[in-house]
């Protein structure tokens, strides 16, 4: 972590103080329950409906490898699927966790302070910031619970949007969206599905000037005694939003759609009807295409 700030008094016991702040995070605890064993994407996208027609072990090993592959699966064929895995010998490998997940995160803060003087104080802070992740810190930070929007219809917003209600793992759900290329776990490193890019915090005291020592009534008696001694707080916070997952009809690889419009809608239209349609579905394209026959006559071969 790294920091950078500069401050400046100004009149009136007041200071404004300009501020960069900066982290990086390597070998972070990554996705759960990772599988080793899988067929390359690129396999998949060769052979689609042949990934799983039964082959001779012997046009893919032989030796000693043979004897073992036919001893251990009592077979003389098998799936091409089980001959494209990193370990054909074994059925699956995962771990609990791996630790090679990276972070980074860049922020600028502006922050107006005024000391105690004349009965008041405060503290305004505004920050600018970004955090990216990869895929692998997403599954873990998107556990986390969030009562606020999941009591929103349909888990709109906030962490539980960007995790979904379903289960499943590897497209969205507890286990927040995987990566969507096992091979090229890099291209999914993206903004964090906990990034707030904007937040500012404005918080305060005010000594009311009545009362022995203030402005007003400043002497004894009934009036003095109930309306003095009295001190105003208040704090104000507002912050973006987290991001929103969006996921759609999956094929073999993903469920994550094409974008190919602008998501956002015009907020120009009445409050009435952004409140229960906030994205432009119209944006999103099926990761098959805009083919609207392409589950009436799906082959069970294809992983496509």
């Amino acid at each position: 972590m790294w920091n950078l700030s500069i401050q400046r008094e100004l009149p009136g016991n007041m200071m404004v103080e300009i501020g960069y702040v900066g982290s990086h995070g390597s070998h972070l605890a990554g996705d759960t329950f990772r599988s080793f064993n899988y067929v390359p994407t690129a396999d998949k996208l060769k052979y689609q409906n042949q990934i799983n027609a039964e082959v001779p072990i012997s046009q893919y090993f032989s030796g000693n490898a043979l004897a073992l592959m036919e001893q251990t699966w009592g077979s003389t064929q098998l799936p091409l699927s089980s001959m494209l895995v990193p370990y054909p010998l074994f059925g699956n490998i995962f771990s609990q966790t791996v630790l090679y997940a990276s972070s980074s995160y860049n922020a600028i803060h502006v922050k107006v302070q005024k000391r105690f003087s004349h009965g008041l104080n405060f503290i305004a802070v505004y920050t600018w910031s970004k955090e990216i992740d990869s895929c692998t810190v997403a599954q873990l930070a998107s556990q986390l619970f969030d009562p606020v929007h999941s009591g929103y219809a349909g888990n709109i917003g906030g962490r539980i949007g960007a995790q979904g209600s379903g289960f499943a793992s590897g497209s969205s759900g507890v286990f927040g969206t995987g990566c969507q290329n096992e091979d090229d776990r890099a291209a999914d490193r993206t903004i964090s599905i906990q990034d707030i890019p904007q937040t500012f915090n404005i918080a305060g005291t005010y000594e009311l000037p009545f009362g022995p020592g203030r402005a007003f009534l400043n002497h004894s008696g009934v009036a003095s005694a109930l309306l003095g001694g009295w001190v105003v707080t208040g704090n104000f916070n507002t912050e973006s939003g987290t991001p929103l997952n969006v996921t759609g009809p999956c094929d073999g690889l993903t469920c994550r759609p094409d974008l190919i419009g602008d998501p956002s809608l015009s907020h120009s239209r009445p409050k009435a009807d952004r409140i229960n349609d906030w994205i432009n579905a119209n944006a999103f394209l099926p990761p098959y295409g805009s083919d609207q026959s392409f589950w009436q006559n799906p082959n069970p071969n294809n992983p496509l």
